[in-house]
């Protein structure tokens, strides 16, 4: 069961092929109904819940019978009173009520044993699996001729990673003349970057693209010498790990990056330049060190595919998920 609109997760072929029966409803306020009616029509055994809500909503009404497993993608930080609500509501239902909690990281699943005392025998860390398994390893220098180029693919409603691009840009522009940046997503910083852009004369060297297909995205990371992943040092940022870091690995690109625990769980400074999230002026020297430099641009990348070669695959975690839910299934 689903909230999202119809052109996430629209493989309807797939759906029917494999057994799943997709189940979508526009709004929040129908969940309660939806729930309760989906487990009767269709004798529901296991409930994976993936966001607070869900897990809430399910803790309170879904009968002890009916397993739940609480899987969790980040930790947002949010306002005072919403977090004192949601900590009341996780200790007082949603942890004595979940048989099992997966976590998307190391990090994450630590801060709950640390925080919330859940037991460490209930929890396990299910991270997204790595899709590329090529084992040979090839370095793609960026087509462009003209232009050595940074680039950033991610969500724009991260105020602080567009204020870190932001802050480097006219201090980079002045020492190398042929340097760019590719801004590839979305999000609420997205007019505040634009006017940044216009307003100090970057058009010709910041091209900003908005949300692509895949297909294009390939496209746009044939055009990057260097990916740049400044994430800042938040509550979800430490707990959780951003897809676009296996992207980049894949696409055979070297990555700067800060040095929140949810990067730093896949890559080290073997594997990455890394630099120490508050420090902007270690984020240019990291560009002047990279600057051109191919042969260990080819190094740090082949090295961070090496790595990632170890990582779990998609296949390890449903048969790892599917030993789980047979281990609950068992349970009282």
């Amino acid at each position: 069961m689903t909230n999202s609109k119809k052109k996430y997760f629209n493989d309807d072929e797939y759906y029917k092929k494999n057994g799943i029966k997709l189940i979508r409803t526009n709004y929040d306020s129908k969940l309660l109904f939806f729930l309760r009616k989906i487990i009767k029509d269709y004798r529901i055994d296991i409930i994976q819940a993936h966001n607070f809500k869900t897990a809430i909503i399910a803790s309170l009404i879904v009968k002890p019978k009916t397993k739940i497993i609480f899987e969790i993608y980040s930790w947002r930080e949010v306002t005072l009173l919403k977090t004192i609500l949601r900590d009341f509501l996780l200790r007082k239902f949603v942890f004595k009520r979940v048989n099992r909690v997966f976590t998307l990281s190391i990090n994450l699943k630590h801060y709950l044993i640390r925080n919330y005392n859940y037991p460490v025998e209930k929890i396990f860390f299910m991270p997204n699996g790595y899709l590329s398994r090529e084992k040979e390893f090839e370095f793609r220098k960026s087509i462009n001729k003209q232009y050595f180029t940074f680039g950033y693919v991610g969500n724009y409603a991260d105020c602080k990673e567009i204020n870190n691009i932001m802050a480097i840009i006219p201090s980079v522009y002045k020492r190398y003349s042929d340097i760019r940046f590719i801004m590839i997503g979305n999000g609420k910083s997205f007019n505040r970057l634009y006017n940044f852009i216009i307003k100090n004369g970057f058009q010709d060297r910041v091209i900003i693209i908005g949300l692509v297909s895949k297909k294009k995205l390939i496209e746009f990371y044939n055009e990057i010498d260097v990916i740049l992943i400044p994430r800042p040092k938040t509550i979800e940022t430490e707990n959780s790990i951003p897809l676009k870091i296996f992207d980049a690995i894949g696409y055979g690109k070297p990555i700067i990056m800060s040095d929140v625990s949810g990067l730093t769980e896949v890559l080290g400074k073997e594997e990455a330049l890394v630099y120490k999230n508050e420090r902007i002026y270690e984020l240019q020297e990291k560009i002047s060190q990279i600057y051109k430099n191919y042969y260990y641009m080819n190094k740090i990348a082949q090295k961070a595919h090496e790595k990632i070669l170890k990582w779990p695959t998609w296949k390890n975690i449903s048969e790892k998920q599917e030993i789980i839910y047979d281990f609950v299934m068992k349970e009282l």
